[in-house]
């Protein structure tokens, strides 16, 4: 039995869930459900989609294109000014499996697609797939894709809090900044590396989210 422990906001952690934040585990695709979940709660806004994990996944490895474009459409990418997709390079995409994540963005202000990997390229593949299924959705005009600098993670376990603190830099930037009116805000003088604190993320992020999760349940 694995029981339900927490619903929030349409996203369903159980037990199991909760305890891949513990010691050295992989997150999976749930935590950072919720994760989004709460930032989206948190600074709520229109412009802004973070793409649950299962559909960025089937984003790029869908087989049958076709099966899914009604859920694509379903997502209103052309409304959107900021998209967050994770990026995932396990084809089973089973994270406790050793998988690794990683995060892109797409910007509408400059018609780009951010990849930011806290192992520097290793799911450049899988984010490419990702970016050519979405370009002609999400801009009338070809969107270019970039490899972004991001934070280097120090262990091979906590990519998805690497994902997780990533998002929430751009998105509380987007938010509380005039929403990137300053074409430099992307990808010139907001450097995501000096804002994300590796030390802070990889010795106190999971004993935080734990905190949340659980006061959340009570």
């Amino acid at each position: 039995m694995d029981p339900k422990f927490l619903t929030y906001n349409g996203v369903v952690l159980r037990r199991s869930d909760v305890r891949s934040l513990e010691d050295c585990n992989y997150l999976n695709d749930a935590i950072i459900d919720f994760y989004f979940a709460y930032l989206f709660e948190s600074y709520q806004s229109d412009d802004i989609l973070l793409v649950p994990t299962s559909i960025s996944f089937l984003l790029g490895n869908a087989p049958d294109w076709d099966t899914f474009i009604a859920t694509v459409e379903s997502l209103n990418f052309h409304e959107k000014k900021l998209i967050f997709f994770t990026v995932n390079d396990n084809s089973n995409f089973s994270s406790s499996g050793g998988s690794h994540w990683s995060l892109l963005v797409y910007c509408r202000k400059r018609n780009l697609f951010m990849h930011y990997d806290s192992l520097h390229m290793m799911n450049n593949e899988s984010a490419f797939a990702i970016y050519e299924s979405v370009n002609s959705y999400i801009s009338y005009d070809s969107a270019e894709f970039m490899e972004c600098r991001a934070p280097r993670q120090r262990n091979g376990y906590d990519c998805g809090l690497y994902v997780m603190e990533i998002a929430r830099v751009i998105y509380e930037r987007y938010f509380n900044f005039d929403q990137f009116q300053n074409e430099d805000e992307i990808c010139g003088s907001f450097n995501v590396v000096q804002r994300v604190n590796c030390k802070h993320v990889e010795s106190n992020m999971r004993s935080e989210m734990l905190q949340l999760i659980l006061g959340l349940n009570q």
